[in-house]
């Protein structure tokens, strides 16, 4: 089942079905080429996280482009434009918790919005008419866009202070090495390593509770690699914005001393 969903196909050749016509005891898929007998048909499980293909199908796929977690994110207590920023981000149907994929900081996505808006000063909210958006400057985060770049150095930094718990709760369950030694030797036993003469029956449970044991670890470390994967990414937006600003104070410097 783990490698038809890796495939991400209906039908051998990725094409999809036409309809799913329902009648009263039967749900009819209704293939838009020929299918020759015996040939493989695949079913797309969809863009699911595995820990919604363990909850749903009982698998996980040690890769996985589509690894999710939902997160709380709300404005600080202690923010005094809190009440703000929650009307407008309910006026824009966004409330938490957000998907948090790999994909969540390079497209307009809900999470993407919602940082923008939260980490927005009063200022940024409210636009100016110099930028043309007096009144709504908070548009710019649903169309897409940037506030400002001081915002964007703020949200990065608000996200990046909210992964790196949920990266250290997940090391404290088993770290890295932790995890290639369970499923190397999880693997074993499901590949048939040999068993001592008598042992594979005393052993069946043994093995289920590993074979269950290895899906946690699986989702676990599928989730670990995917924060990993978003924090050095907020690491290098940073460092790449701490070089454009030496590079500016330096052409600063630099036009001062001509003059």
């Amino acid at each position: 089942a783990a490698g038809k969903a890796a495939a991400g196909a209906a039908g051998a050749g990725g094409e999809s079905y036409e309809s799913l016509p329902l009648s009263d005891e039967a749900l009819t898929l209704v293939a838009t080429r020929e299918v020759s007998a015996g040939e493989e048909v695949l079913l797309d499980y969809g863009p699911r996280s595995n820990a919604q293909l363990l909850n749903t199908h009982g698998f996980a796929l040690p890769t996985t482009a589509h690894e999710q977690l939902q997160l709380e994110l709300r404005p600080p207590a202690d923010d005094p434009l809190a009440p703000l920023k929650v009307r407008i981000l309910e006026a824009g149907n966004l409330t938490s918790p957000y998907s948090l994929g790999r994909s969540s900081l390079s497209s307009d996505s809900d999470l993407l919005v919602a940082l923008r808006v939260l980490a927005a000063t009063r200022d940024e909210l409210a636009g100016s008419e110099q930028t043309g958006d007096k009144g709504r400057g908070y548009a710019r985060a649903f169309e897409g866009s940037p506030i400002s770049q001081g915002n964007e150095l703020r949200w990065q930094e608000m996200l990046a202070r909210r992964l790196r718990p949920l990266l250290e709760e997940r090391e404290a369950l088993s770290t890295g090495l932790e995890d290639a030694a369970l499923l190397g030797a999880s693997d074993a036993a499901r590949l048939g390593a040999p068993l001592a003469a008598g042992a594979a029956q005393r052993s069946r449970g043994h093995l289920e509770l590993g074979s269950r044991r290895r899906l946690a670890v699986v989702t676990r470390a599928s989730e670990k690699l995917m924060l990993r994967q978003l924090l050095a990414e907020l690491e290098g937006r940073r460092r790449a914005s701490d070089r454009a600003l030496a590079a500016a104070r330096a052409a600063l410097v630099a036009d001062k001393s001509e003059l």
